[in-house]
């Protein structure tokens, strides 16, 4: 069967938790059994004879011979003729039994053309949100799972954690209920800190208690392994009948075997005395330390850190080779892109190595036990894409600087957005520091052709018209916005000024800079934007980040390194392994650290954690 969301979804990551509950689980809808049903052709027919005898029968049973037509036609993928029984069916005189069919498979639908929003309507249907408990177990464990995977699409964690609990709940076989929970726990690797803490001590439901409760002590002693095998021993223990203790995710068995054999010698190898990536190089190490001294003040041994300046030798693999001569059993390291070129055409590496950055050229073969990790503002475009396009928006206007950051992010975007079926409509290219964009917005938007349409009006009609508000062009339902805050503080009040106003606008996480300063982030109001951890309340290393954004930034990725050192391998066996970490949510894929943010907005000129768009509150 043909799911043209997954397809698109799958290639870039954005919900690979919740869409391989899908997967995994087959189609929403049952399909009739029988060798009358074998084929597509037969299904149809099938239905067409359902259809014919709905035109005479009475009210209930009408709305029963749709519902079975339209099921019939949906798993013959005749996805249009299933639409279109549906809107037939009248929703109100269904029963319980009928109204979850109907729902189930009118969020199919609206999935089948990724409209997550109508799908989440579908399944919030008040009726059965109360009487969920009087549906079959077939439905409603077609209920639980799929209200679990919009909701977690959706960014709804706390929801979607809810109803794989109650799936679990309702499943006999260990293999199954193994999958949910590890759906469920790389749910809980996106809550922040400060929620989880919350969470655990306002839980009354004692399952999910227990499971914040596990994440919590996870959370804590990220970067610190031998603390978390005991953490976690310690829960077991007190939580011996938890689901999560019978059926715990797939990696925390193998805790203790992963401790065993982390490296007792790293070395970090940054550029820190000269050079353009001198305070880059500072600021990562100082992030790098700060996650090392207090895991050694959390009474735990740490590995021995020996610290290598890049800028002192240009040489990178001279440099590399004396760090591993010196016994280093892992290498963090190097800044530059040019430098991670060069040790990835060594080959096979002797040691596991991390850089802090990407290879120039995502397409040439990755050297053995590289992993490449850093700040990509290109990766973010890309979160934007997946946001918008998730969002229901498939026309965008993109805003960024003619420079070759600008353009790679650019590029970054717009393969992404076009991958899932999104025009890029308009490109509007501006300078580095430029500070006047009502020409260049005026221009992108077409006002000046609504303004020579009224003149040529006017000459027509050979007298001056009555001032006519001009419109903007009407082919568009978003903006990408890659700026900086001066820039984006210009940029967002053009866009208001020339009607655009109603445009969502949606921006990388260089919009801010993470000083609050709600005077002039007023202009940004609206603006959504793909945040670092640490730019929001609730995560444990945001007392710690200096709040300014370049510095931020490089601290962030320090800590985060310092937790990767020691992830790593587990992230090696088990690639499903989420760290909630201070540059975003952590995981491995095709050598490649891959970091997912949550999403912000401007609101009174401040930084607020985004709602969704059908939200009020």
């Amino acid at each position: 069967m043909r799911l043209r969301f997954t397809r698109a979804f799958c290639r870039t990551r954005l919900t690979v938790i919740a869409l391989s509950s899908i997967l995994a689980s087959g189609c929403l809808s049952p399909k009739p059994s029988g060798p009358e049903y074998t084929t597509g052709q037969a299904q149809v027919q099938r239905a067409n004879e359902l259809l014919q005898r709905a035109a005479g029968a009475n009210s209930t049973q009408r709305q029963a011979l749709l519902l079975d037509a339209a099921h019939l036609l949906y798993n013959a993928e005749n996805y249009s003729g299933a639409t279109r029984v549906l809107q037939q069916v009248e929703q109100d005189r269904l029963t319980l039994h009928p109204l979850a069919r109907y729902s189930l498979l009118s969020a199919e639908l609206a999935l089948q053309e990724d409209n997550f929003f109508v799908a989440r309507h579908h399944l919030t249907h008040p009726a059965l949100e109360r009487m969920w408990r009087d549906l079959p177990v077939e439905l409603r464990q077609r209920w639980h799972r799929h209200r679990a995977t919009v909701f977690a699409i959706l960014g709804e964690e706390q929801r979607s954690i809810k109803e794989y609990v109650a799936l679990s709940s309702s499943i006999d076989d260990g293999d199954e209920i193994s999958k949910i929970h590890q759906q469920l726990w790389q749910l809980l690797t996106r809550i922040p800190q400060l929620d989880l803490q919350k969470l655990v001590n306002s839980e009354k439901q004692q399952v999910l208690k227990g499971w914040y409760q596990l994440a919590q002590i996870s959370r804590s002693n990220q970067g610190n392994i031998e603390g978390l095998q005991q953490a976690i021993d310690r829960w077991q223990n007190n939580w011996a009948w938890h689901p999560g203790a019978l059926y715990p995710p797939a990696g925390l068995d193998d805790i203790r075997a992963i401790a065993n054999r982390l490296p007792r010698q790293l070395a970090l190898l940054l550029p820190m005395s000269s050079g353009k990536l001198a305070n880059a190089g500072q600021t990562i190490r100082d992030g790098f330390m700060a996650a090392y001294y207090q895991v050694l003040e959390q009474g735990h041994q740490p590995p021995v850190i020996q610290l290598y300046d890049t800028a002192a030798d240009p040489d990178i693999e001279a440099v590399y080779r004396q760090a591993v001569n010196d016994g280093a059993e892992m290498v963090i390291g190097p800044l530059a892109r040019e430098s991670v070129d060069q040790l990835n055409a060594i080959g096979d590496l002797p040691v596991p190595t991390v850089s802090l950055t990407y290879l120039q050229d995502a397409e040439v073969p990755v050297a053995n036990q590289l992993l490449q990790f850093g700040l990509s503002a290109p990766n973010e475009a890309r979160q934007v894409a997946d946001r918008a396009w998730l969002e229901g928006h498939r026309r965008a206007l993109a805003i960024v600087p003619d420079s070759a950051l600008g353009q790679r992010t650019l590029a970054a975007f717009q393969q992404q957005w076009e991958s899932h079926g999104g025009e890029l409509v308009q490109i509007l290219n501006y300078q580095r520091g430029q500070v006047d964009f009502k020409a260049a917005v005026k221009k992108a938007l077409l006002i000046d052709q609504s303004q020579q349409r009224s003149n040529r009006l006017a000459n027509v009609l050979g007298k001056r018209l009555k001032s006519e508000p001009l419109h903007r062009r009407n082919d568009l339902d978003m903006v990408f916005l890659f700026s900086f805050p001066e820039e984006g503080r210009q940029v967002k009040p053009m866009l208001d000024f020339f009607h655009a106003d109603d445009l969502p606008v949606y921006a990388t996480s260089q919009i801010y800079d993470g000083k609050p300063q709600a005077s002039k982030d007023r202009d940004l109001d609206g603006v959504r934007f793909a945040a670092m951890p640490w730019a929001l309340p609730g995560t444990i290393a945001e007392s710690m980040i200096p709040k300014a954004n370049f510095v931020a930034n490089f601290f962030a990725l320090g800590l985060d390194a310092y937790k990767i050192h020691q992830a790593a391998l587990q992230m090696q066996l088990l690639p499903e392994t989420q760290l909630f970490g201070s540059t975003g949510s952590l995981s491995l894929d095709n050598n490649q650290v891959i970091r997912r943010q949550p999403w912000a907005e401007f609101r009174g000129g401040k930084v607020r954690r985004a709602r969704l768009p059908d939200q009020t509150q």
